[in-house]
């Protein structure tokens, strides 16, 4: 089985039809069908348009609209999309949803790059009907026409027979900004990560990035991403169909990384700051706290440290193995283990690592509610209404809710923040949860 993760640009929008694709459409649609395509692009000037116009002279009109300001409306969203505009887009993807649904094989892969490299694939592996076993992913960005590119292409597909097919927008992706599309980079490693590592883990499953569509930026990062998650990255030659193939390669994240950010108390500030990530407000460290990790992992902003989409990348790839190994060292210096539930994490090693896992992620939400005042959904922390000076957290679920419990001791410390003892853990009552 296989899975396809196409990169969409708007290339199925930009292109210009040629004089014979309109001459094509117009005579193709059955007059029934030309002047009900015409209705639902423009009711109200239905008349106005049809009047003098020989059909495919009135469809090239349609058209024109629309290419003039496509490139300054490339980054907008729908709501930000003027109105004019977005019904001279809607015209425009109306005439090329009916070509591509009427057009060959060799006018999809002329008006579609996302669609060369797909139908180039498949017909170097066998038959384009091969598709229609297999899983395709769609990835375009989170603006107004990425998400009419996308539609534009499922409708090929779905015209094709082949029904498992999925559009996925990734929130931030567009290049507004270099925050944007470092946000949207992000966004799509956790897409990534959530959603194709689970196919790598499959006998059988083949995974399929097909770059030929897409912004360049957007493709250098595909390429990197395709070293841990793709069987296959292909592209086409220049104006060609003749494909080019990156066949996987062995990544082991750069030994030297991995071996730097396991080294000493490396690894403590790397959970840190991937534990920080999610806090808009509070995801930095400072420079010096960050002085022993490889500086790739690492956005520097005014003497401050967060973790880059590579810092991520790693993560995302190594955080579980670790995190099932032994009970890992508290994020502050304010939560400290009890003999016990060092015993206990000790007991998990050998005979339950995913509760050691859980257990692990929850020591780390601890961290943001002690250290940072933020409360965590997953964590909870609270005092018990039976004994207020002992307090629980939540840990994990399986046949009842397992928690973790505690207490302060006071500092003497200059900040006069308590340091939290966690003494046990044990069962509770109620709901419980476990997973990032």
């Amino acid at each position: 089985m296989i899975i396809t993760v196409t990169t969409c640009g708007t290339s199925i929008l930009t292109r210009r039809l040629r004089p014979q694709d309109y001459e094509f459409l117009a005579e193709n649609l059955e007059e029934k069908e030309f002047t009900a395509l015409i209705r639902k692009i423009s009711p109200r000037d239905y008349n106005k348009l049809m009047q003098d116009r020989q059909p495919a002279q009135l469809l090239k009109e349609l058209c024109e609209r629309a290419y003039s300001k496509l490139n300054e409306n490339a980054n907008l969203s729908e709501q930000e999309y003027p109105e004019d505009e977005k019904k001279n887009l809607f015209a425009l993807a109306e005439i090329k949803r009916k070509l591509i649904t009427l057009g060959d094989e060799n006018f999809s892969r002329w008006i579609s790059a996302e669609l060369n490299g797909f139908i180039g694939y498949y017909k170097r592996e066998g038959v384009l009907n091969n598709a229609k076993q297999d899983n395709h992913y769609l990835i375009h960005t989170d603006t107004y026409q990425g998400k009419i590119t996308a539609d534009l292409l499922v409708a090929w597909f779905e015209a094709h027979g082949i029904k498992n097919v999925h559009a996925v927008k990734i929130d931030n992706l567009n290049t507004r900004s270099a925050s944007d599309f470092r946000k949207g980079i992000d966004n799509l490693i956790v897409w990534c990560n959530e959603t194709l590592s689970e196919y790598r883990q499959i006998n059988g499953w083949k995974v399929i990035f097909n770059l030929v569509g897409g912004f360049k930026a957007l493709q250098g990062y595909m390429q990197t991403l395709g070293m841990f998650y793709a069987s296959e990255t292909i592209y086409i030659f220049e104006s060609s169909n003749e494909l080019l193939t990156i066949p996987q390669l062995p990544v082991d994240f750069a030994a030297q990384t991995k071996e730097t950010l396991l080294h000493g108390d490396n690894f403590t500030v790397f959970r840190k700051l991937c534990r920080l990530y999610s806090l808009s407000d509070e995801s930095t460290l400072s420079v010096e706290e960050c002085k022993g990790l490889p500086l790739t992992l690492l956005s520097v902003e005014d003497s401050k440290c967060s973790l880059s989409s590579w810092g991520l990348l790693i993560w995302e790839n190594i955080w579980r193995e670790q995190y099932s190994k032994c009970l890992l060292p508290p994020l502050t210096k304010r939560i400290k283990y009890s003999d016990e539930v060092i015993k206990q994490a000790e007991e998990y090693i050998t005979s339950d690592n995913k509760r050691l896992v859980w257990l692990n992620e929850r020591l780390d939400d601890l961290y943001i509610e002690v250290e940072k005042g933020i409360r965590i959904d997953s964590c909870n922390l609270r005092a018990l209404k039976t004994d207020p000076s002992v307090y629980e957290f939540n840990l994990w679920r399986d046949q009842a809710g397992w928690r973790g419990y505690c207490h302060k001791e006071n500092n003497n410390d200059s900040d006069g923040k308590a340091t939290w003892i966690i003494d046990r853990i044990g069962e509770g009552i109620g709901k419980a949860h476990h997973g990032r």
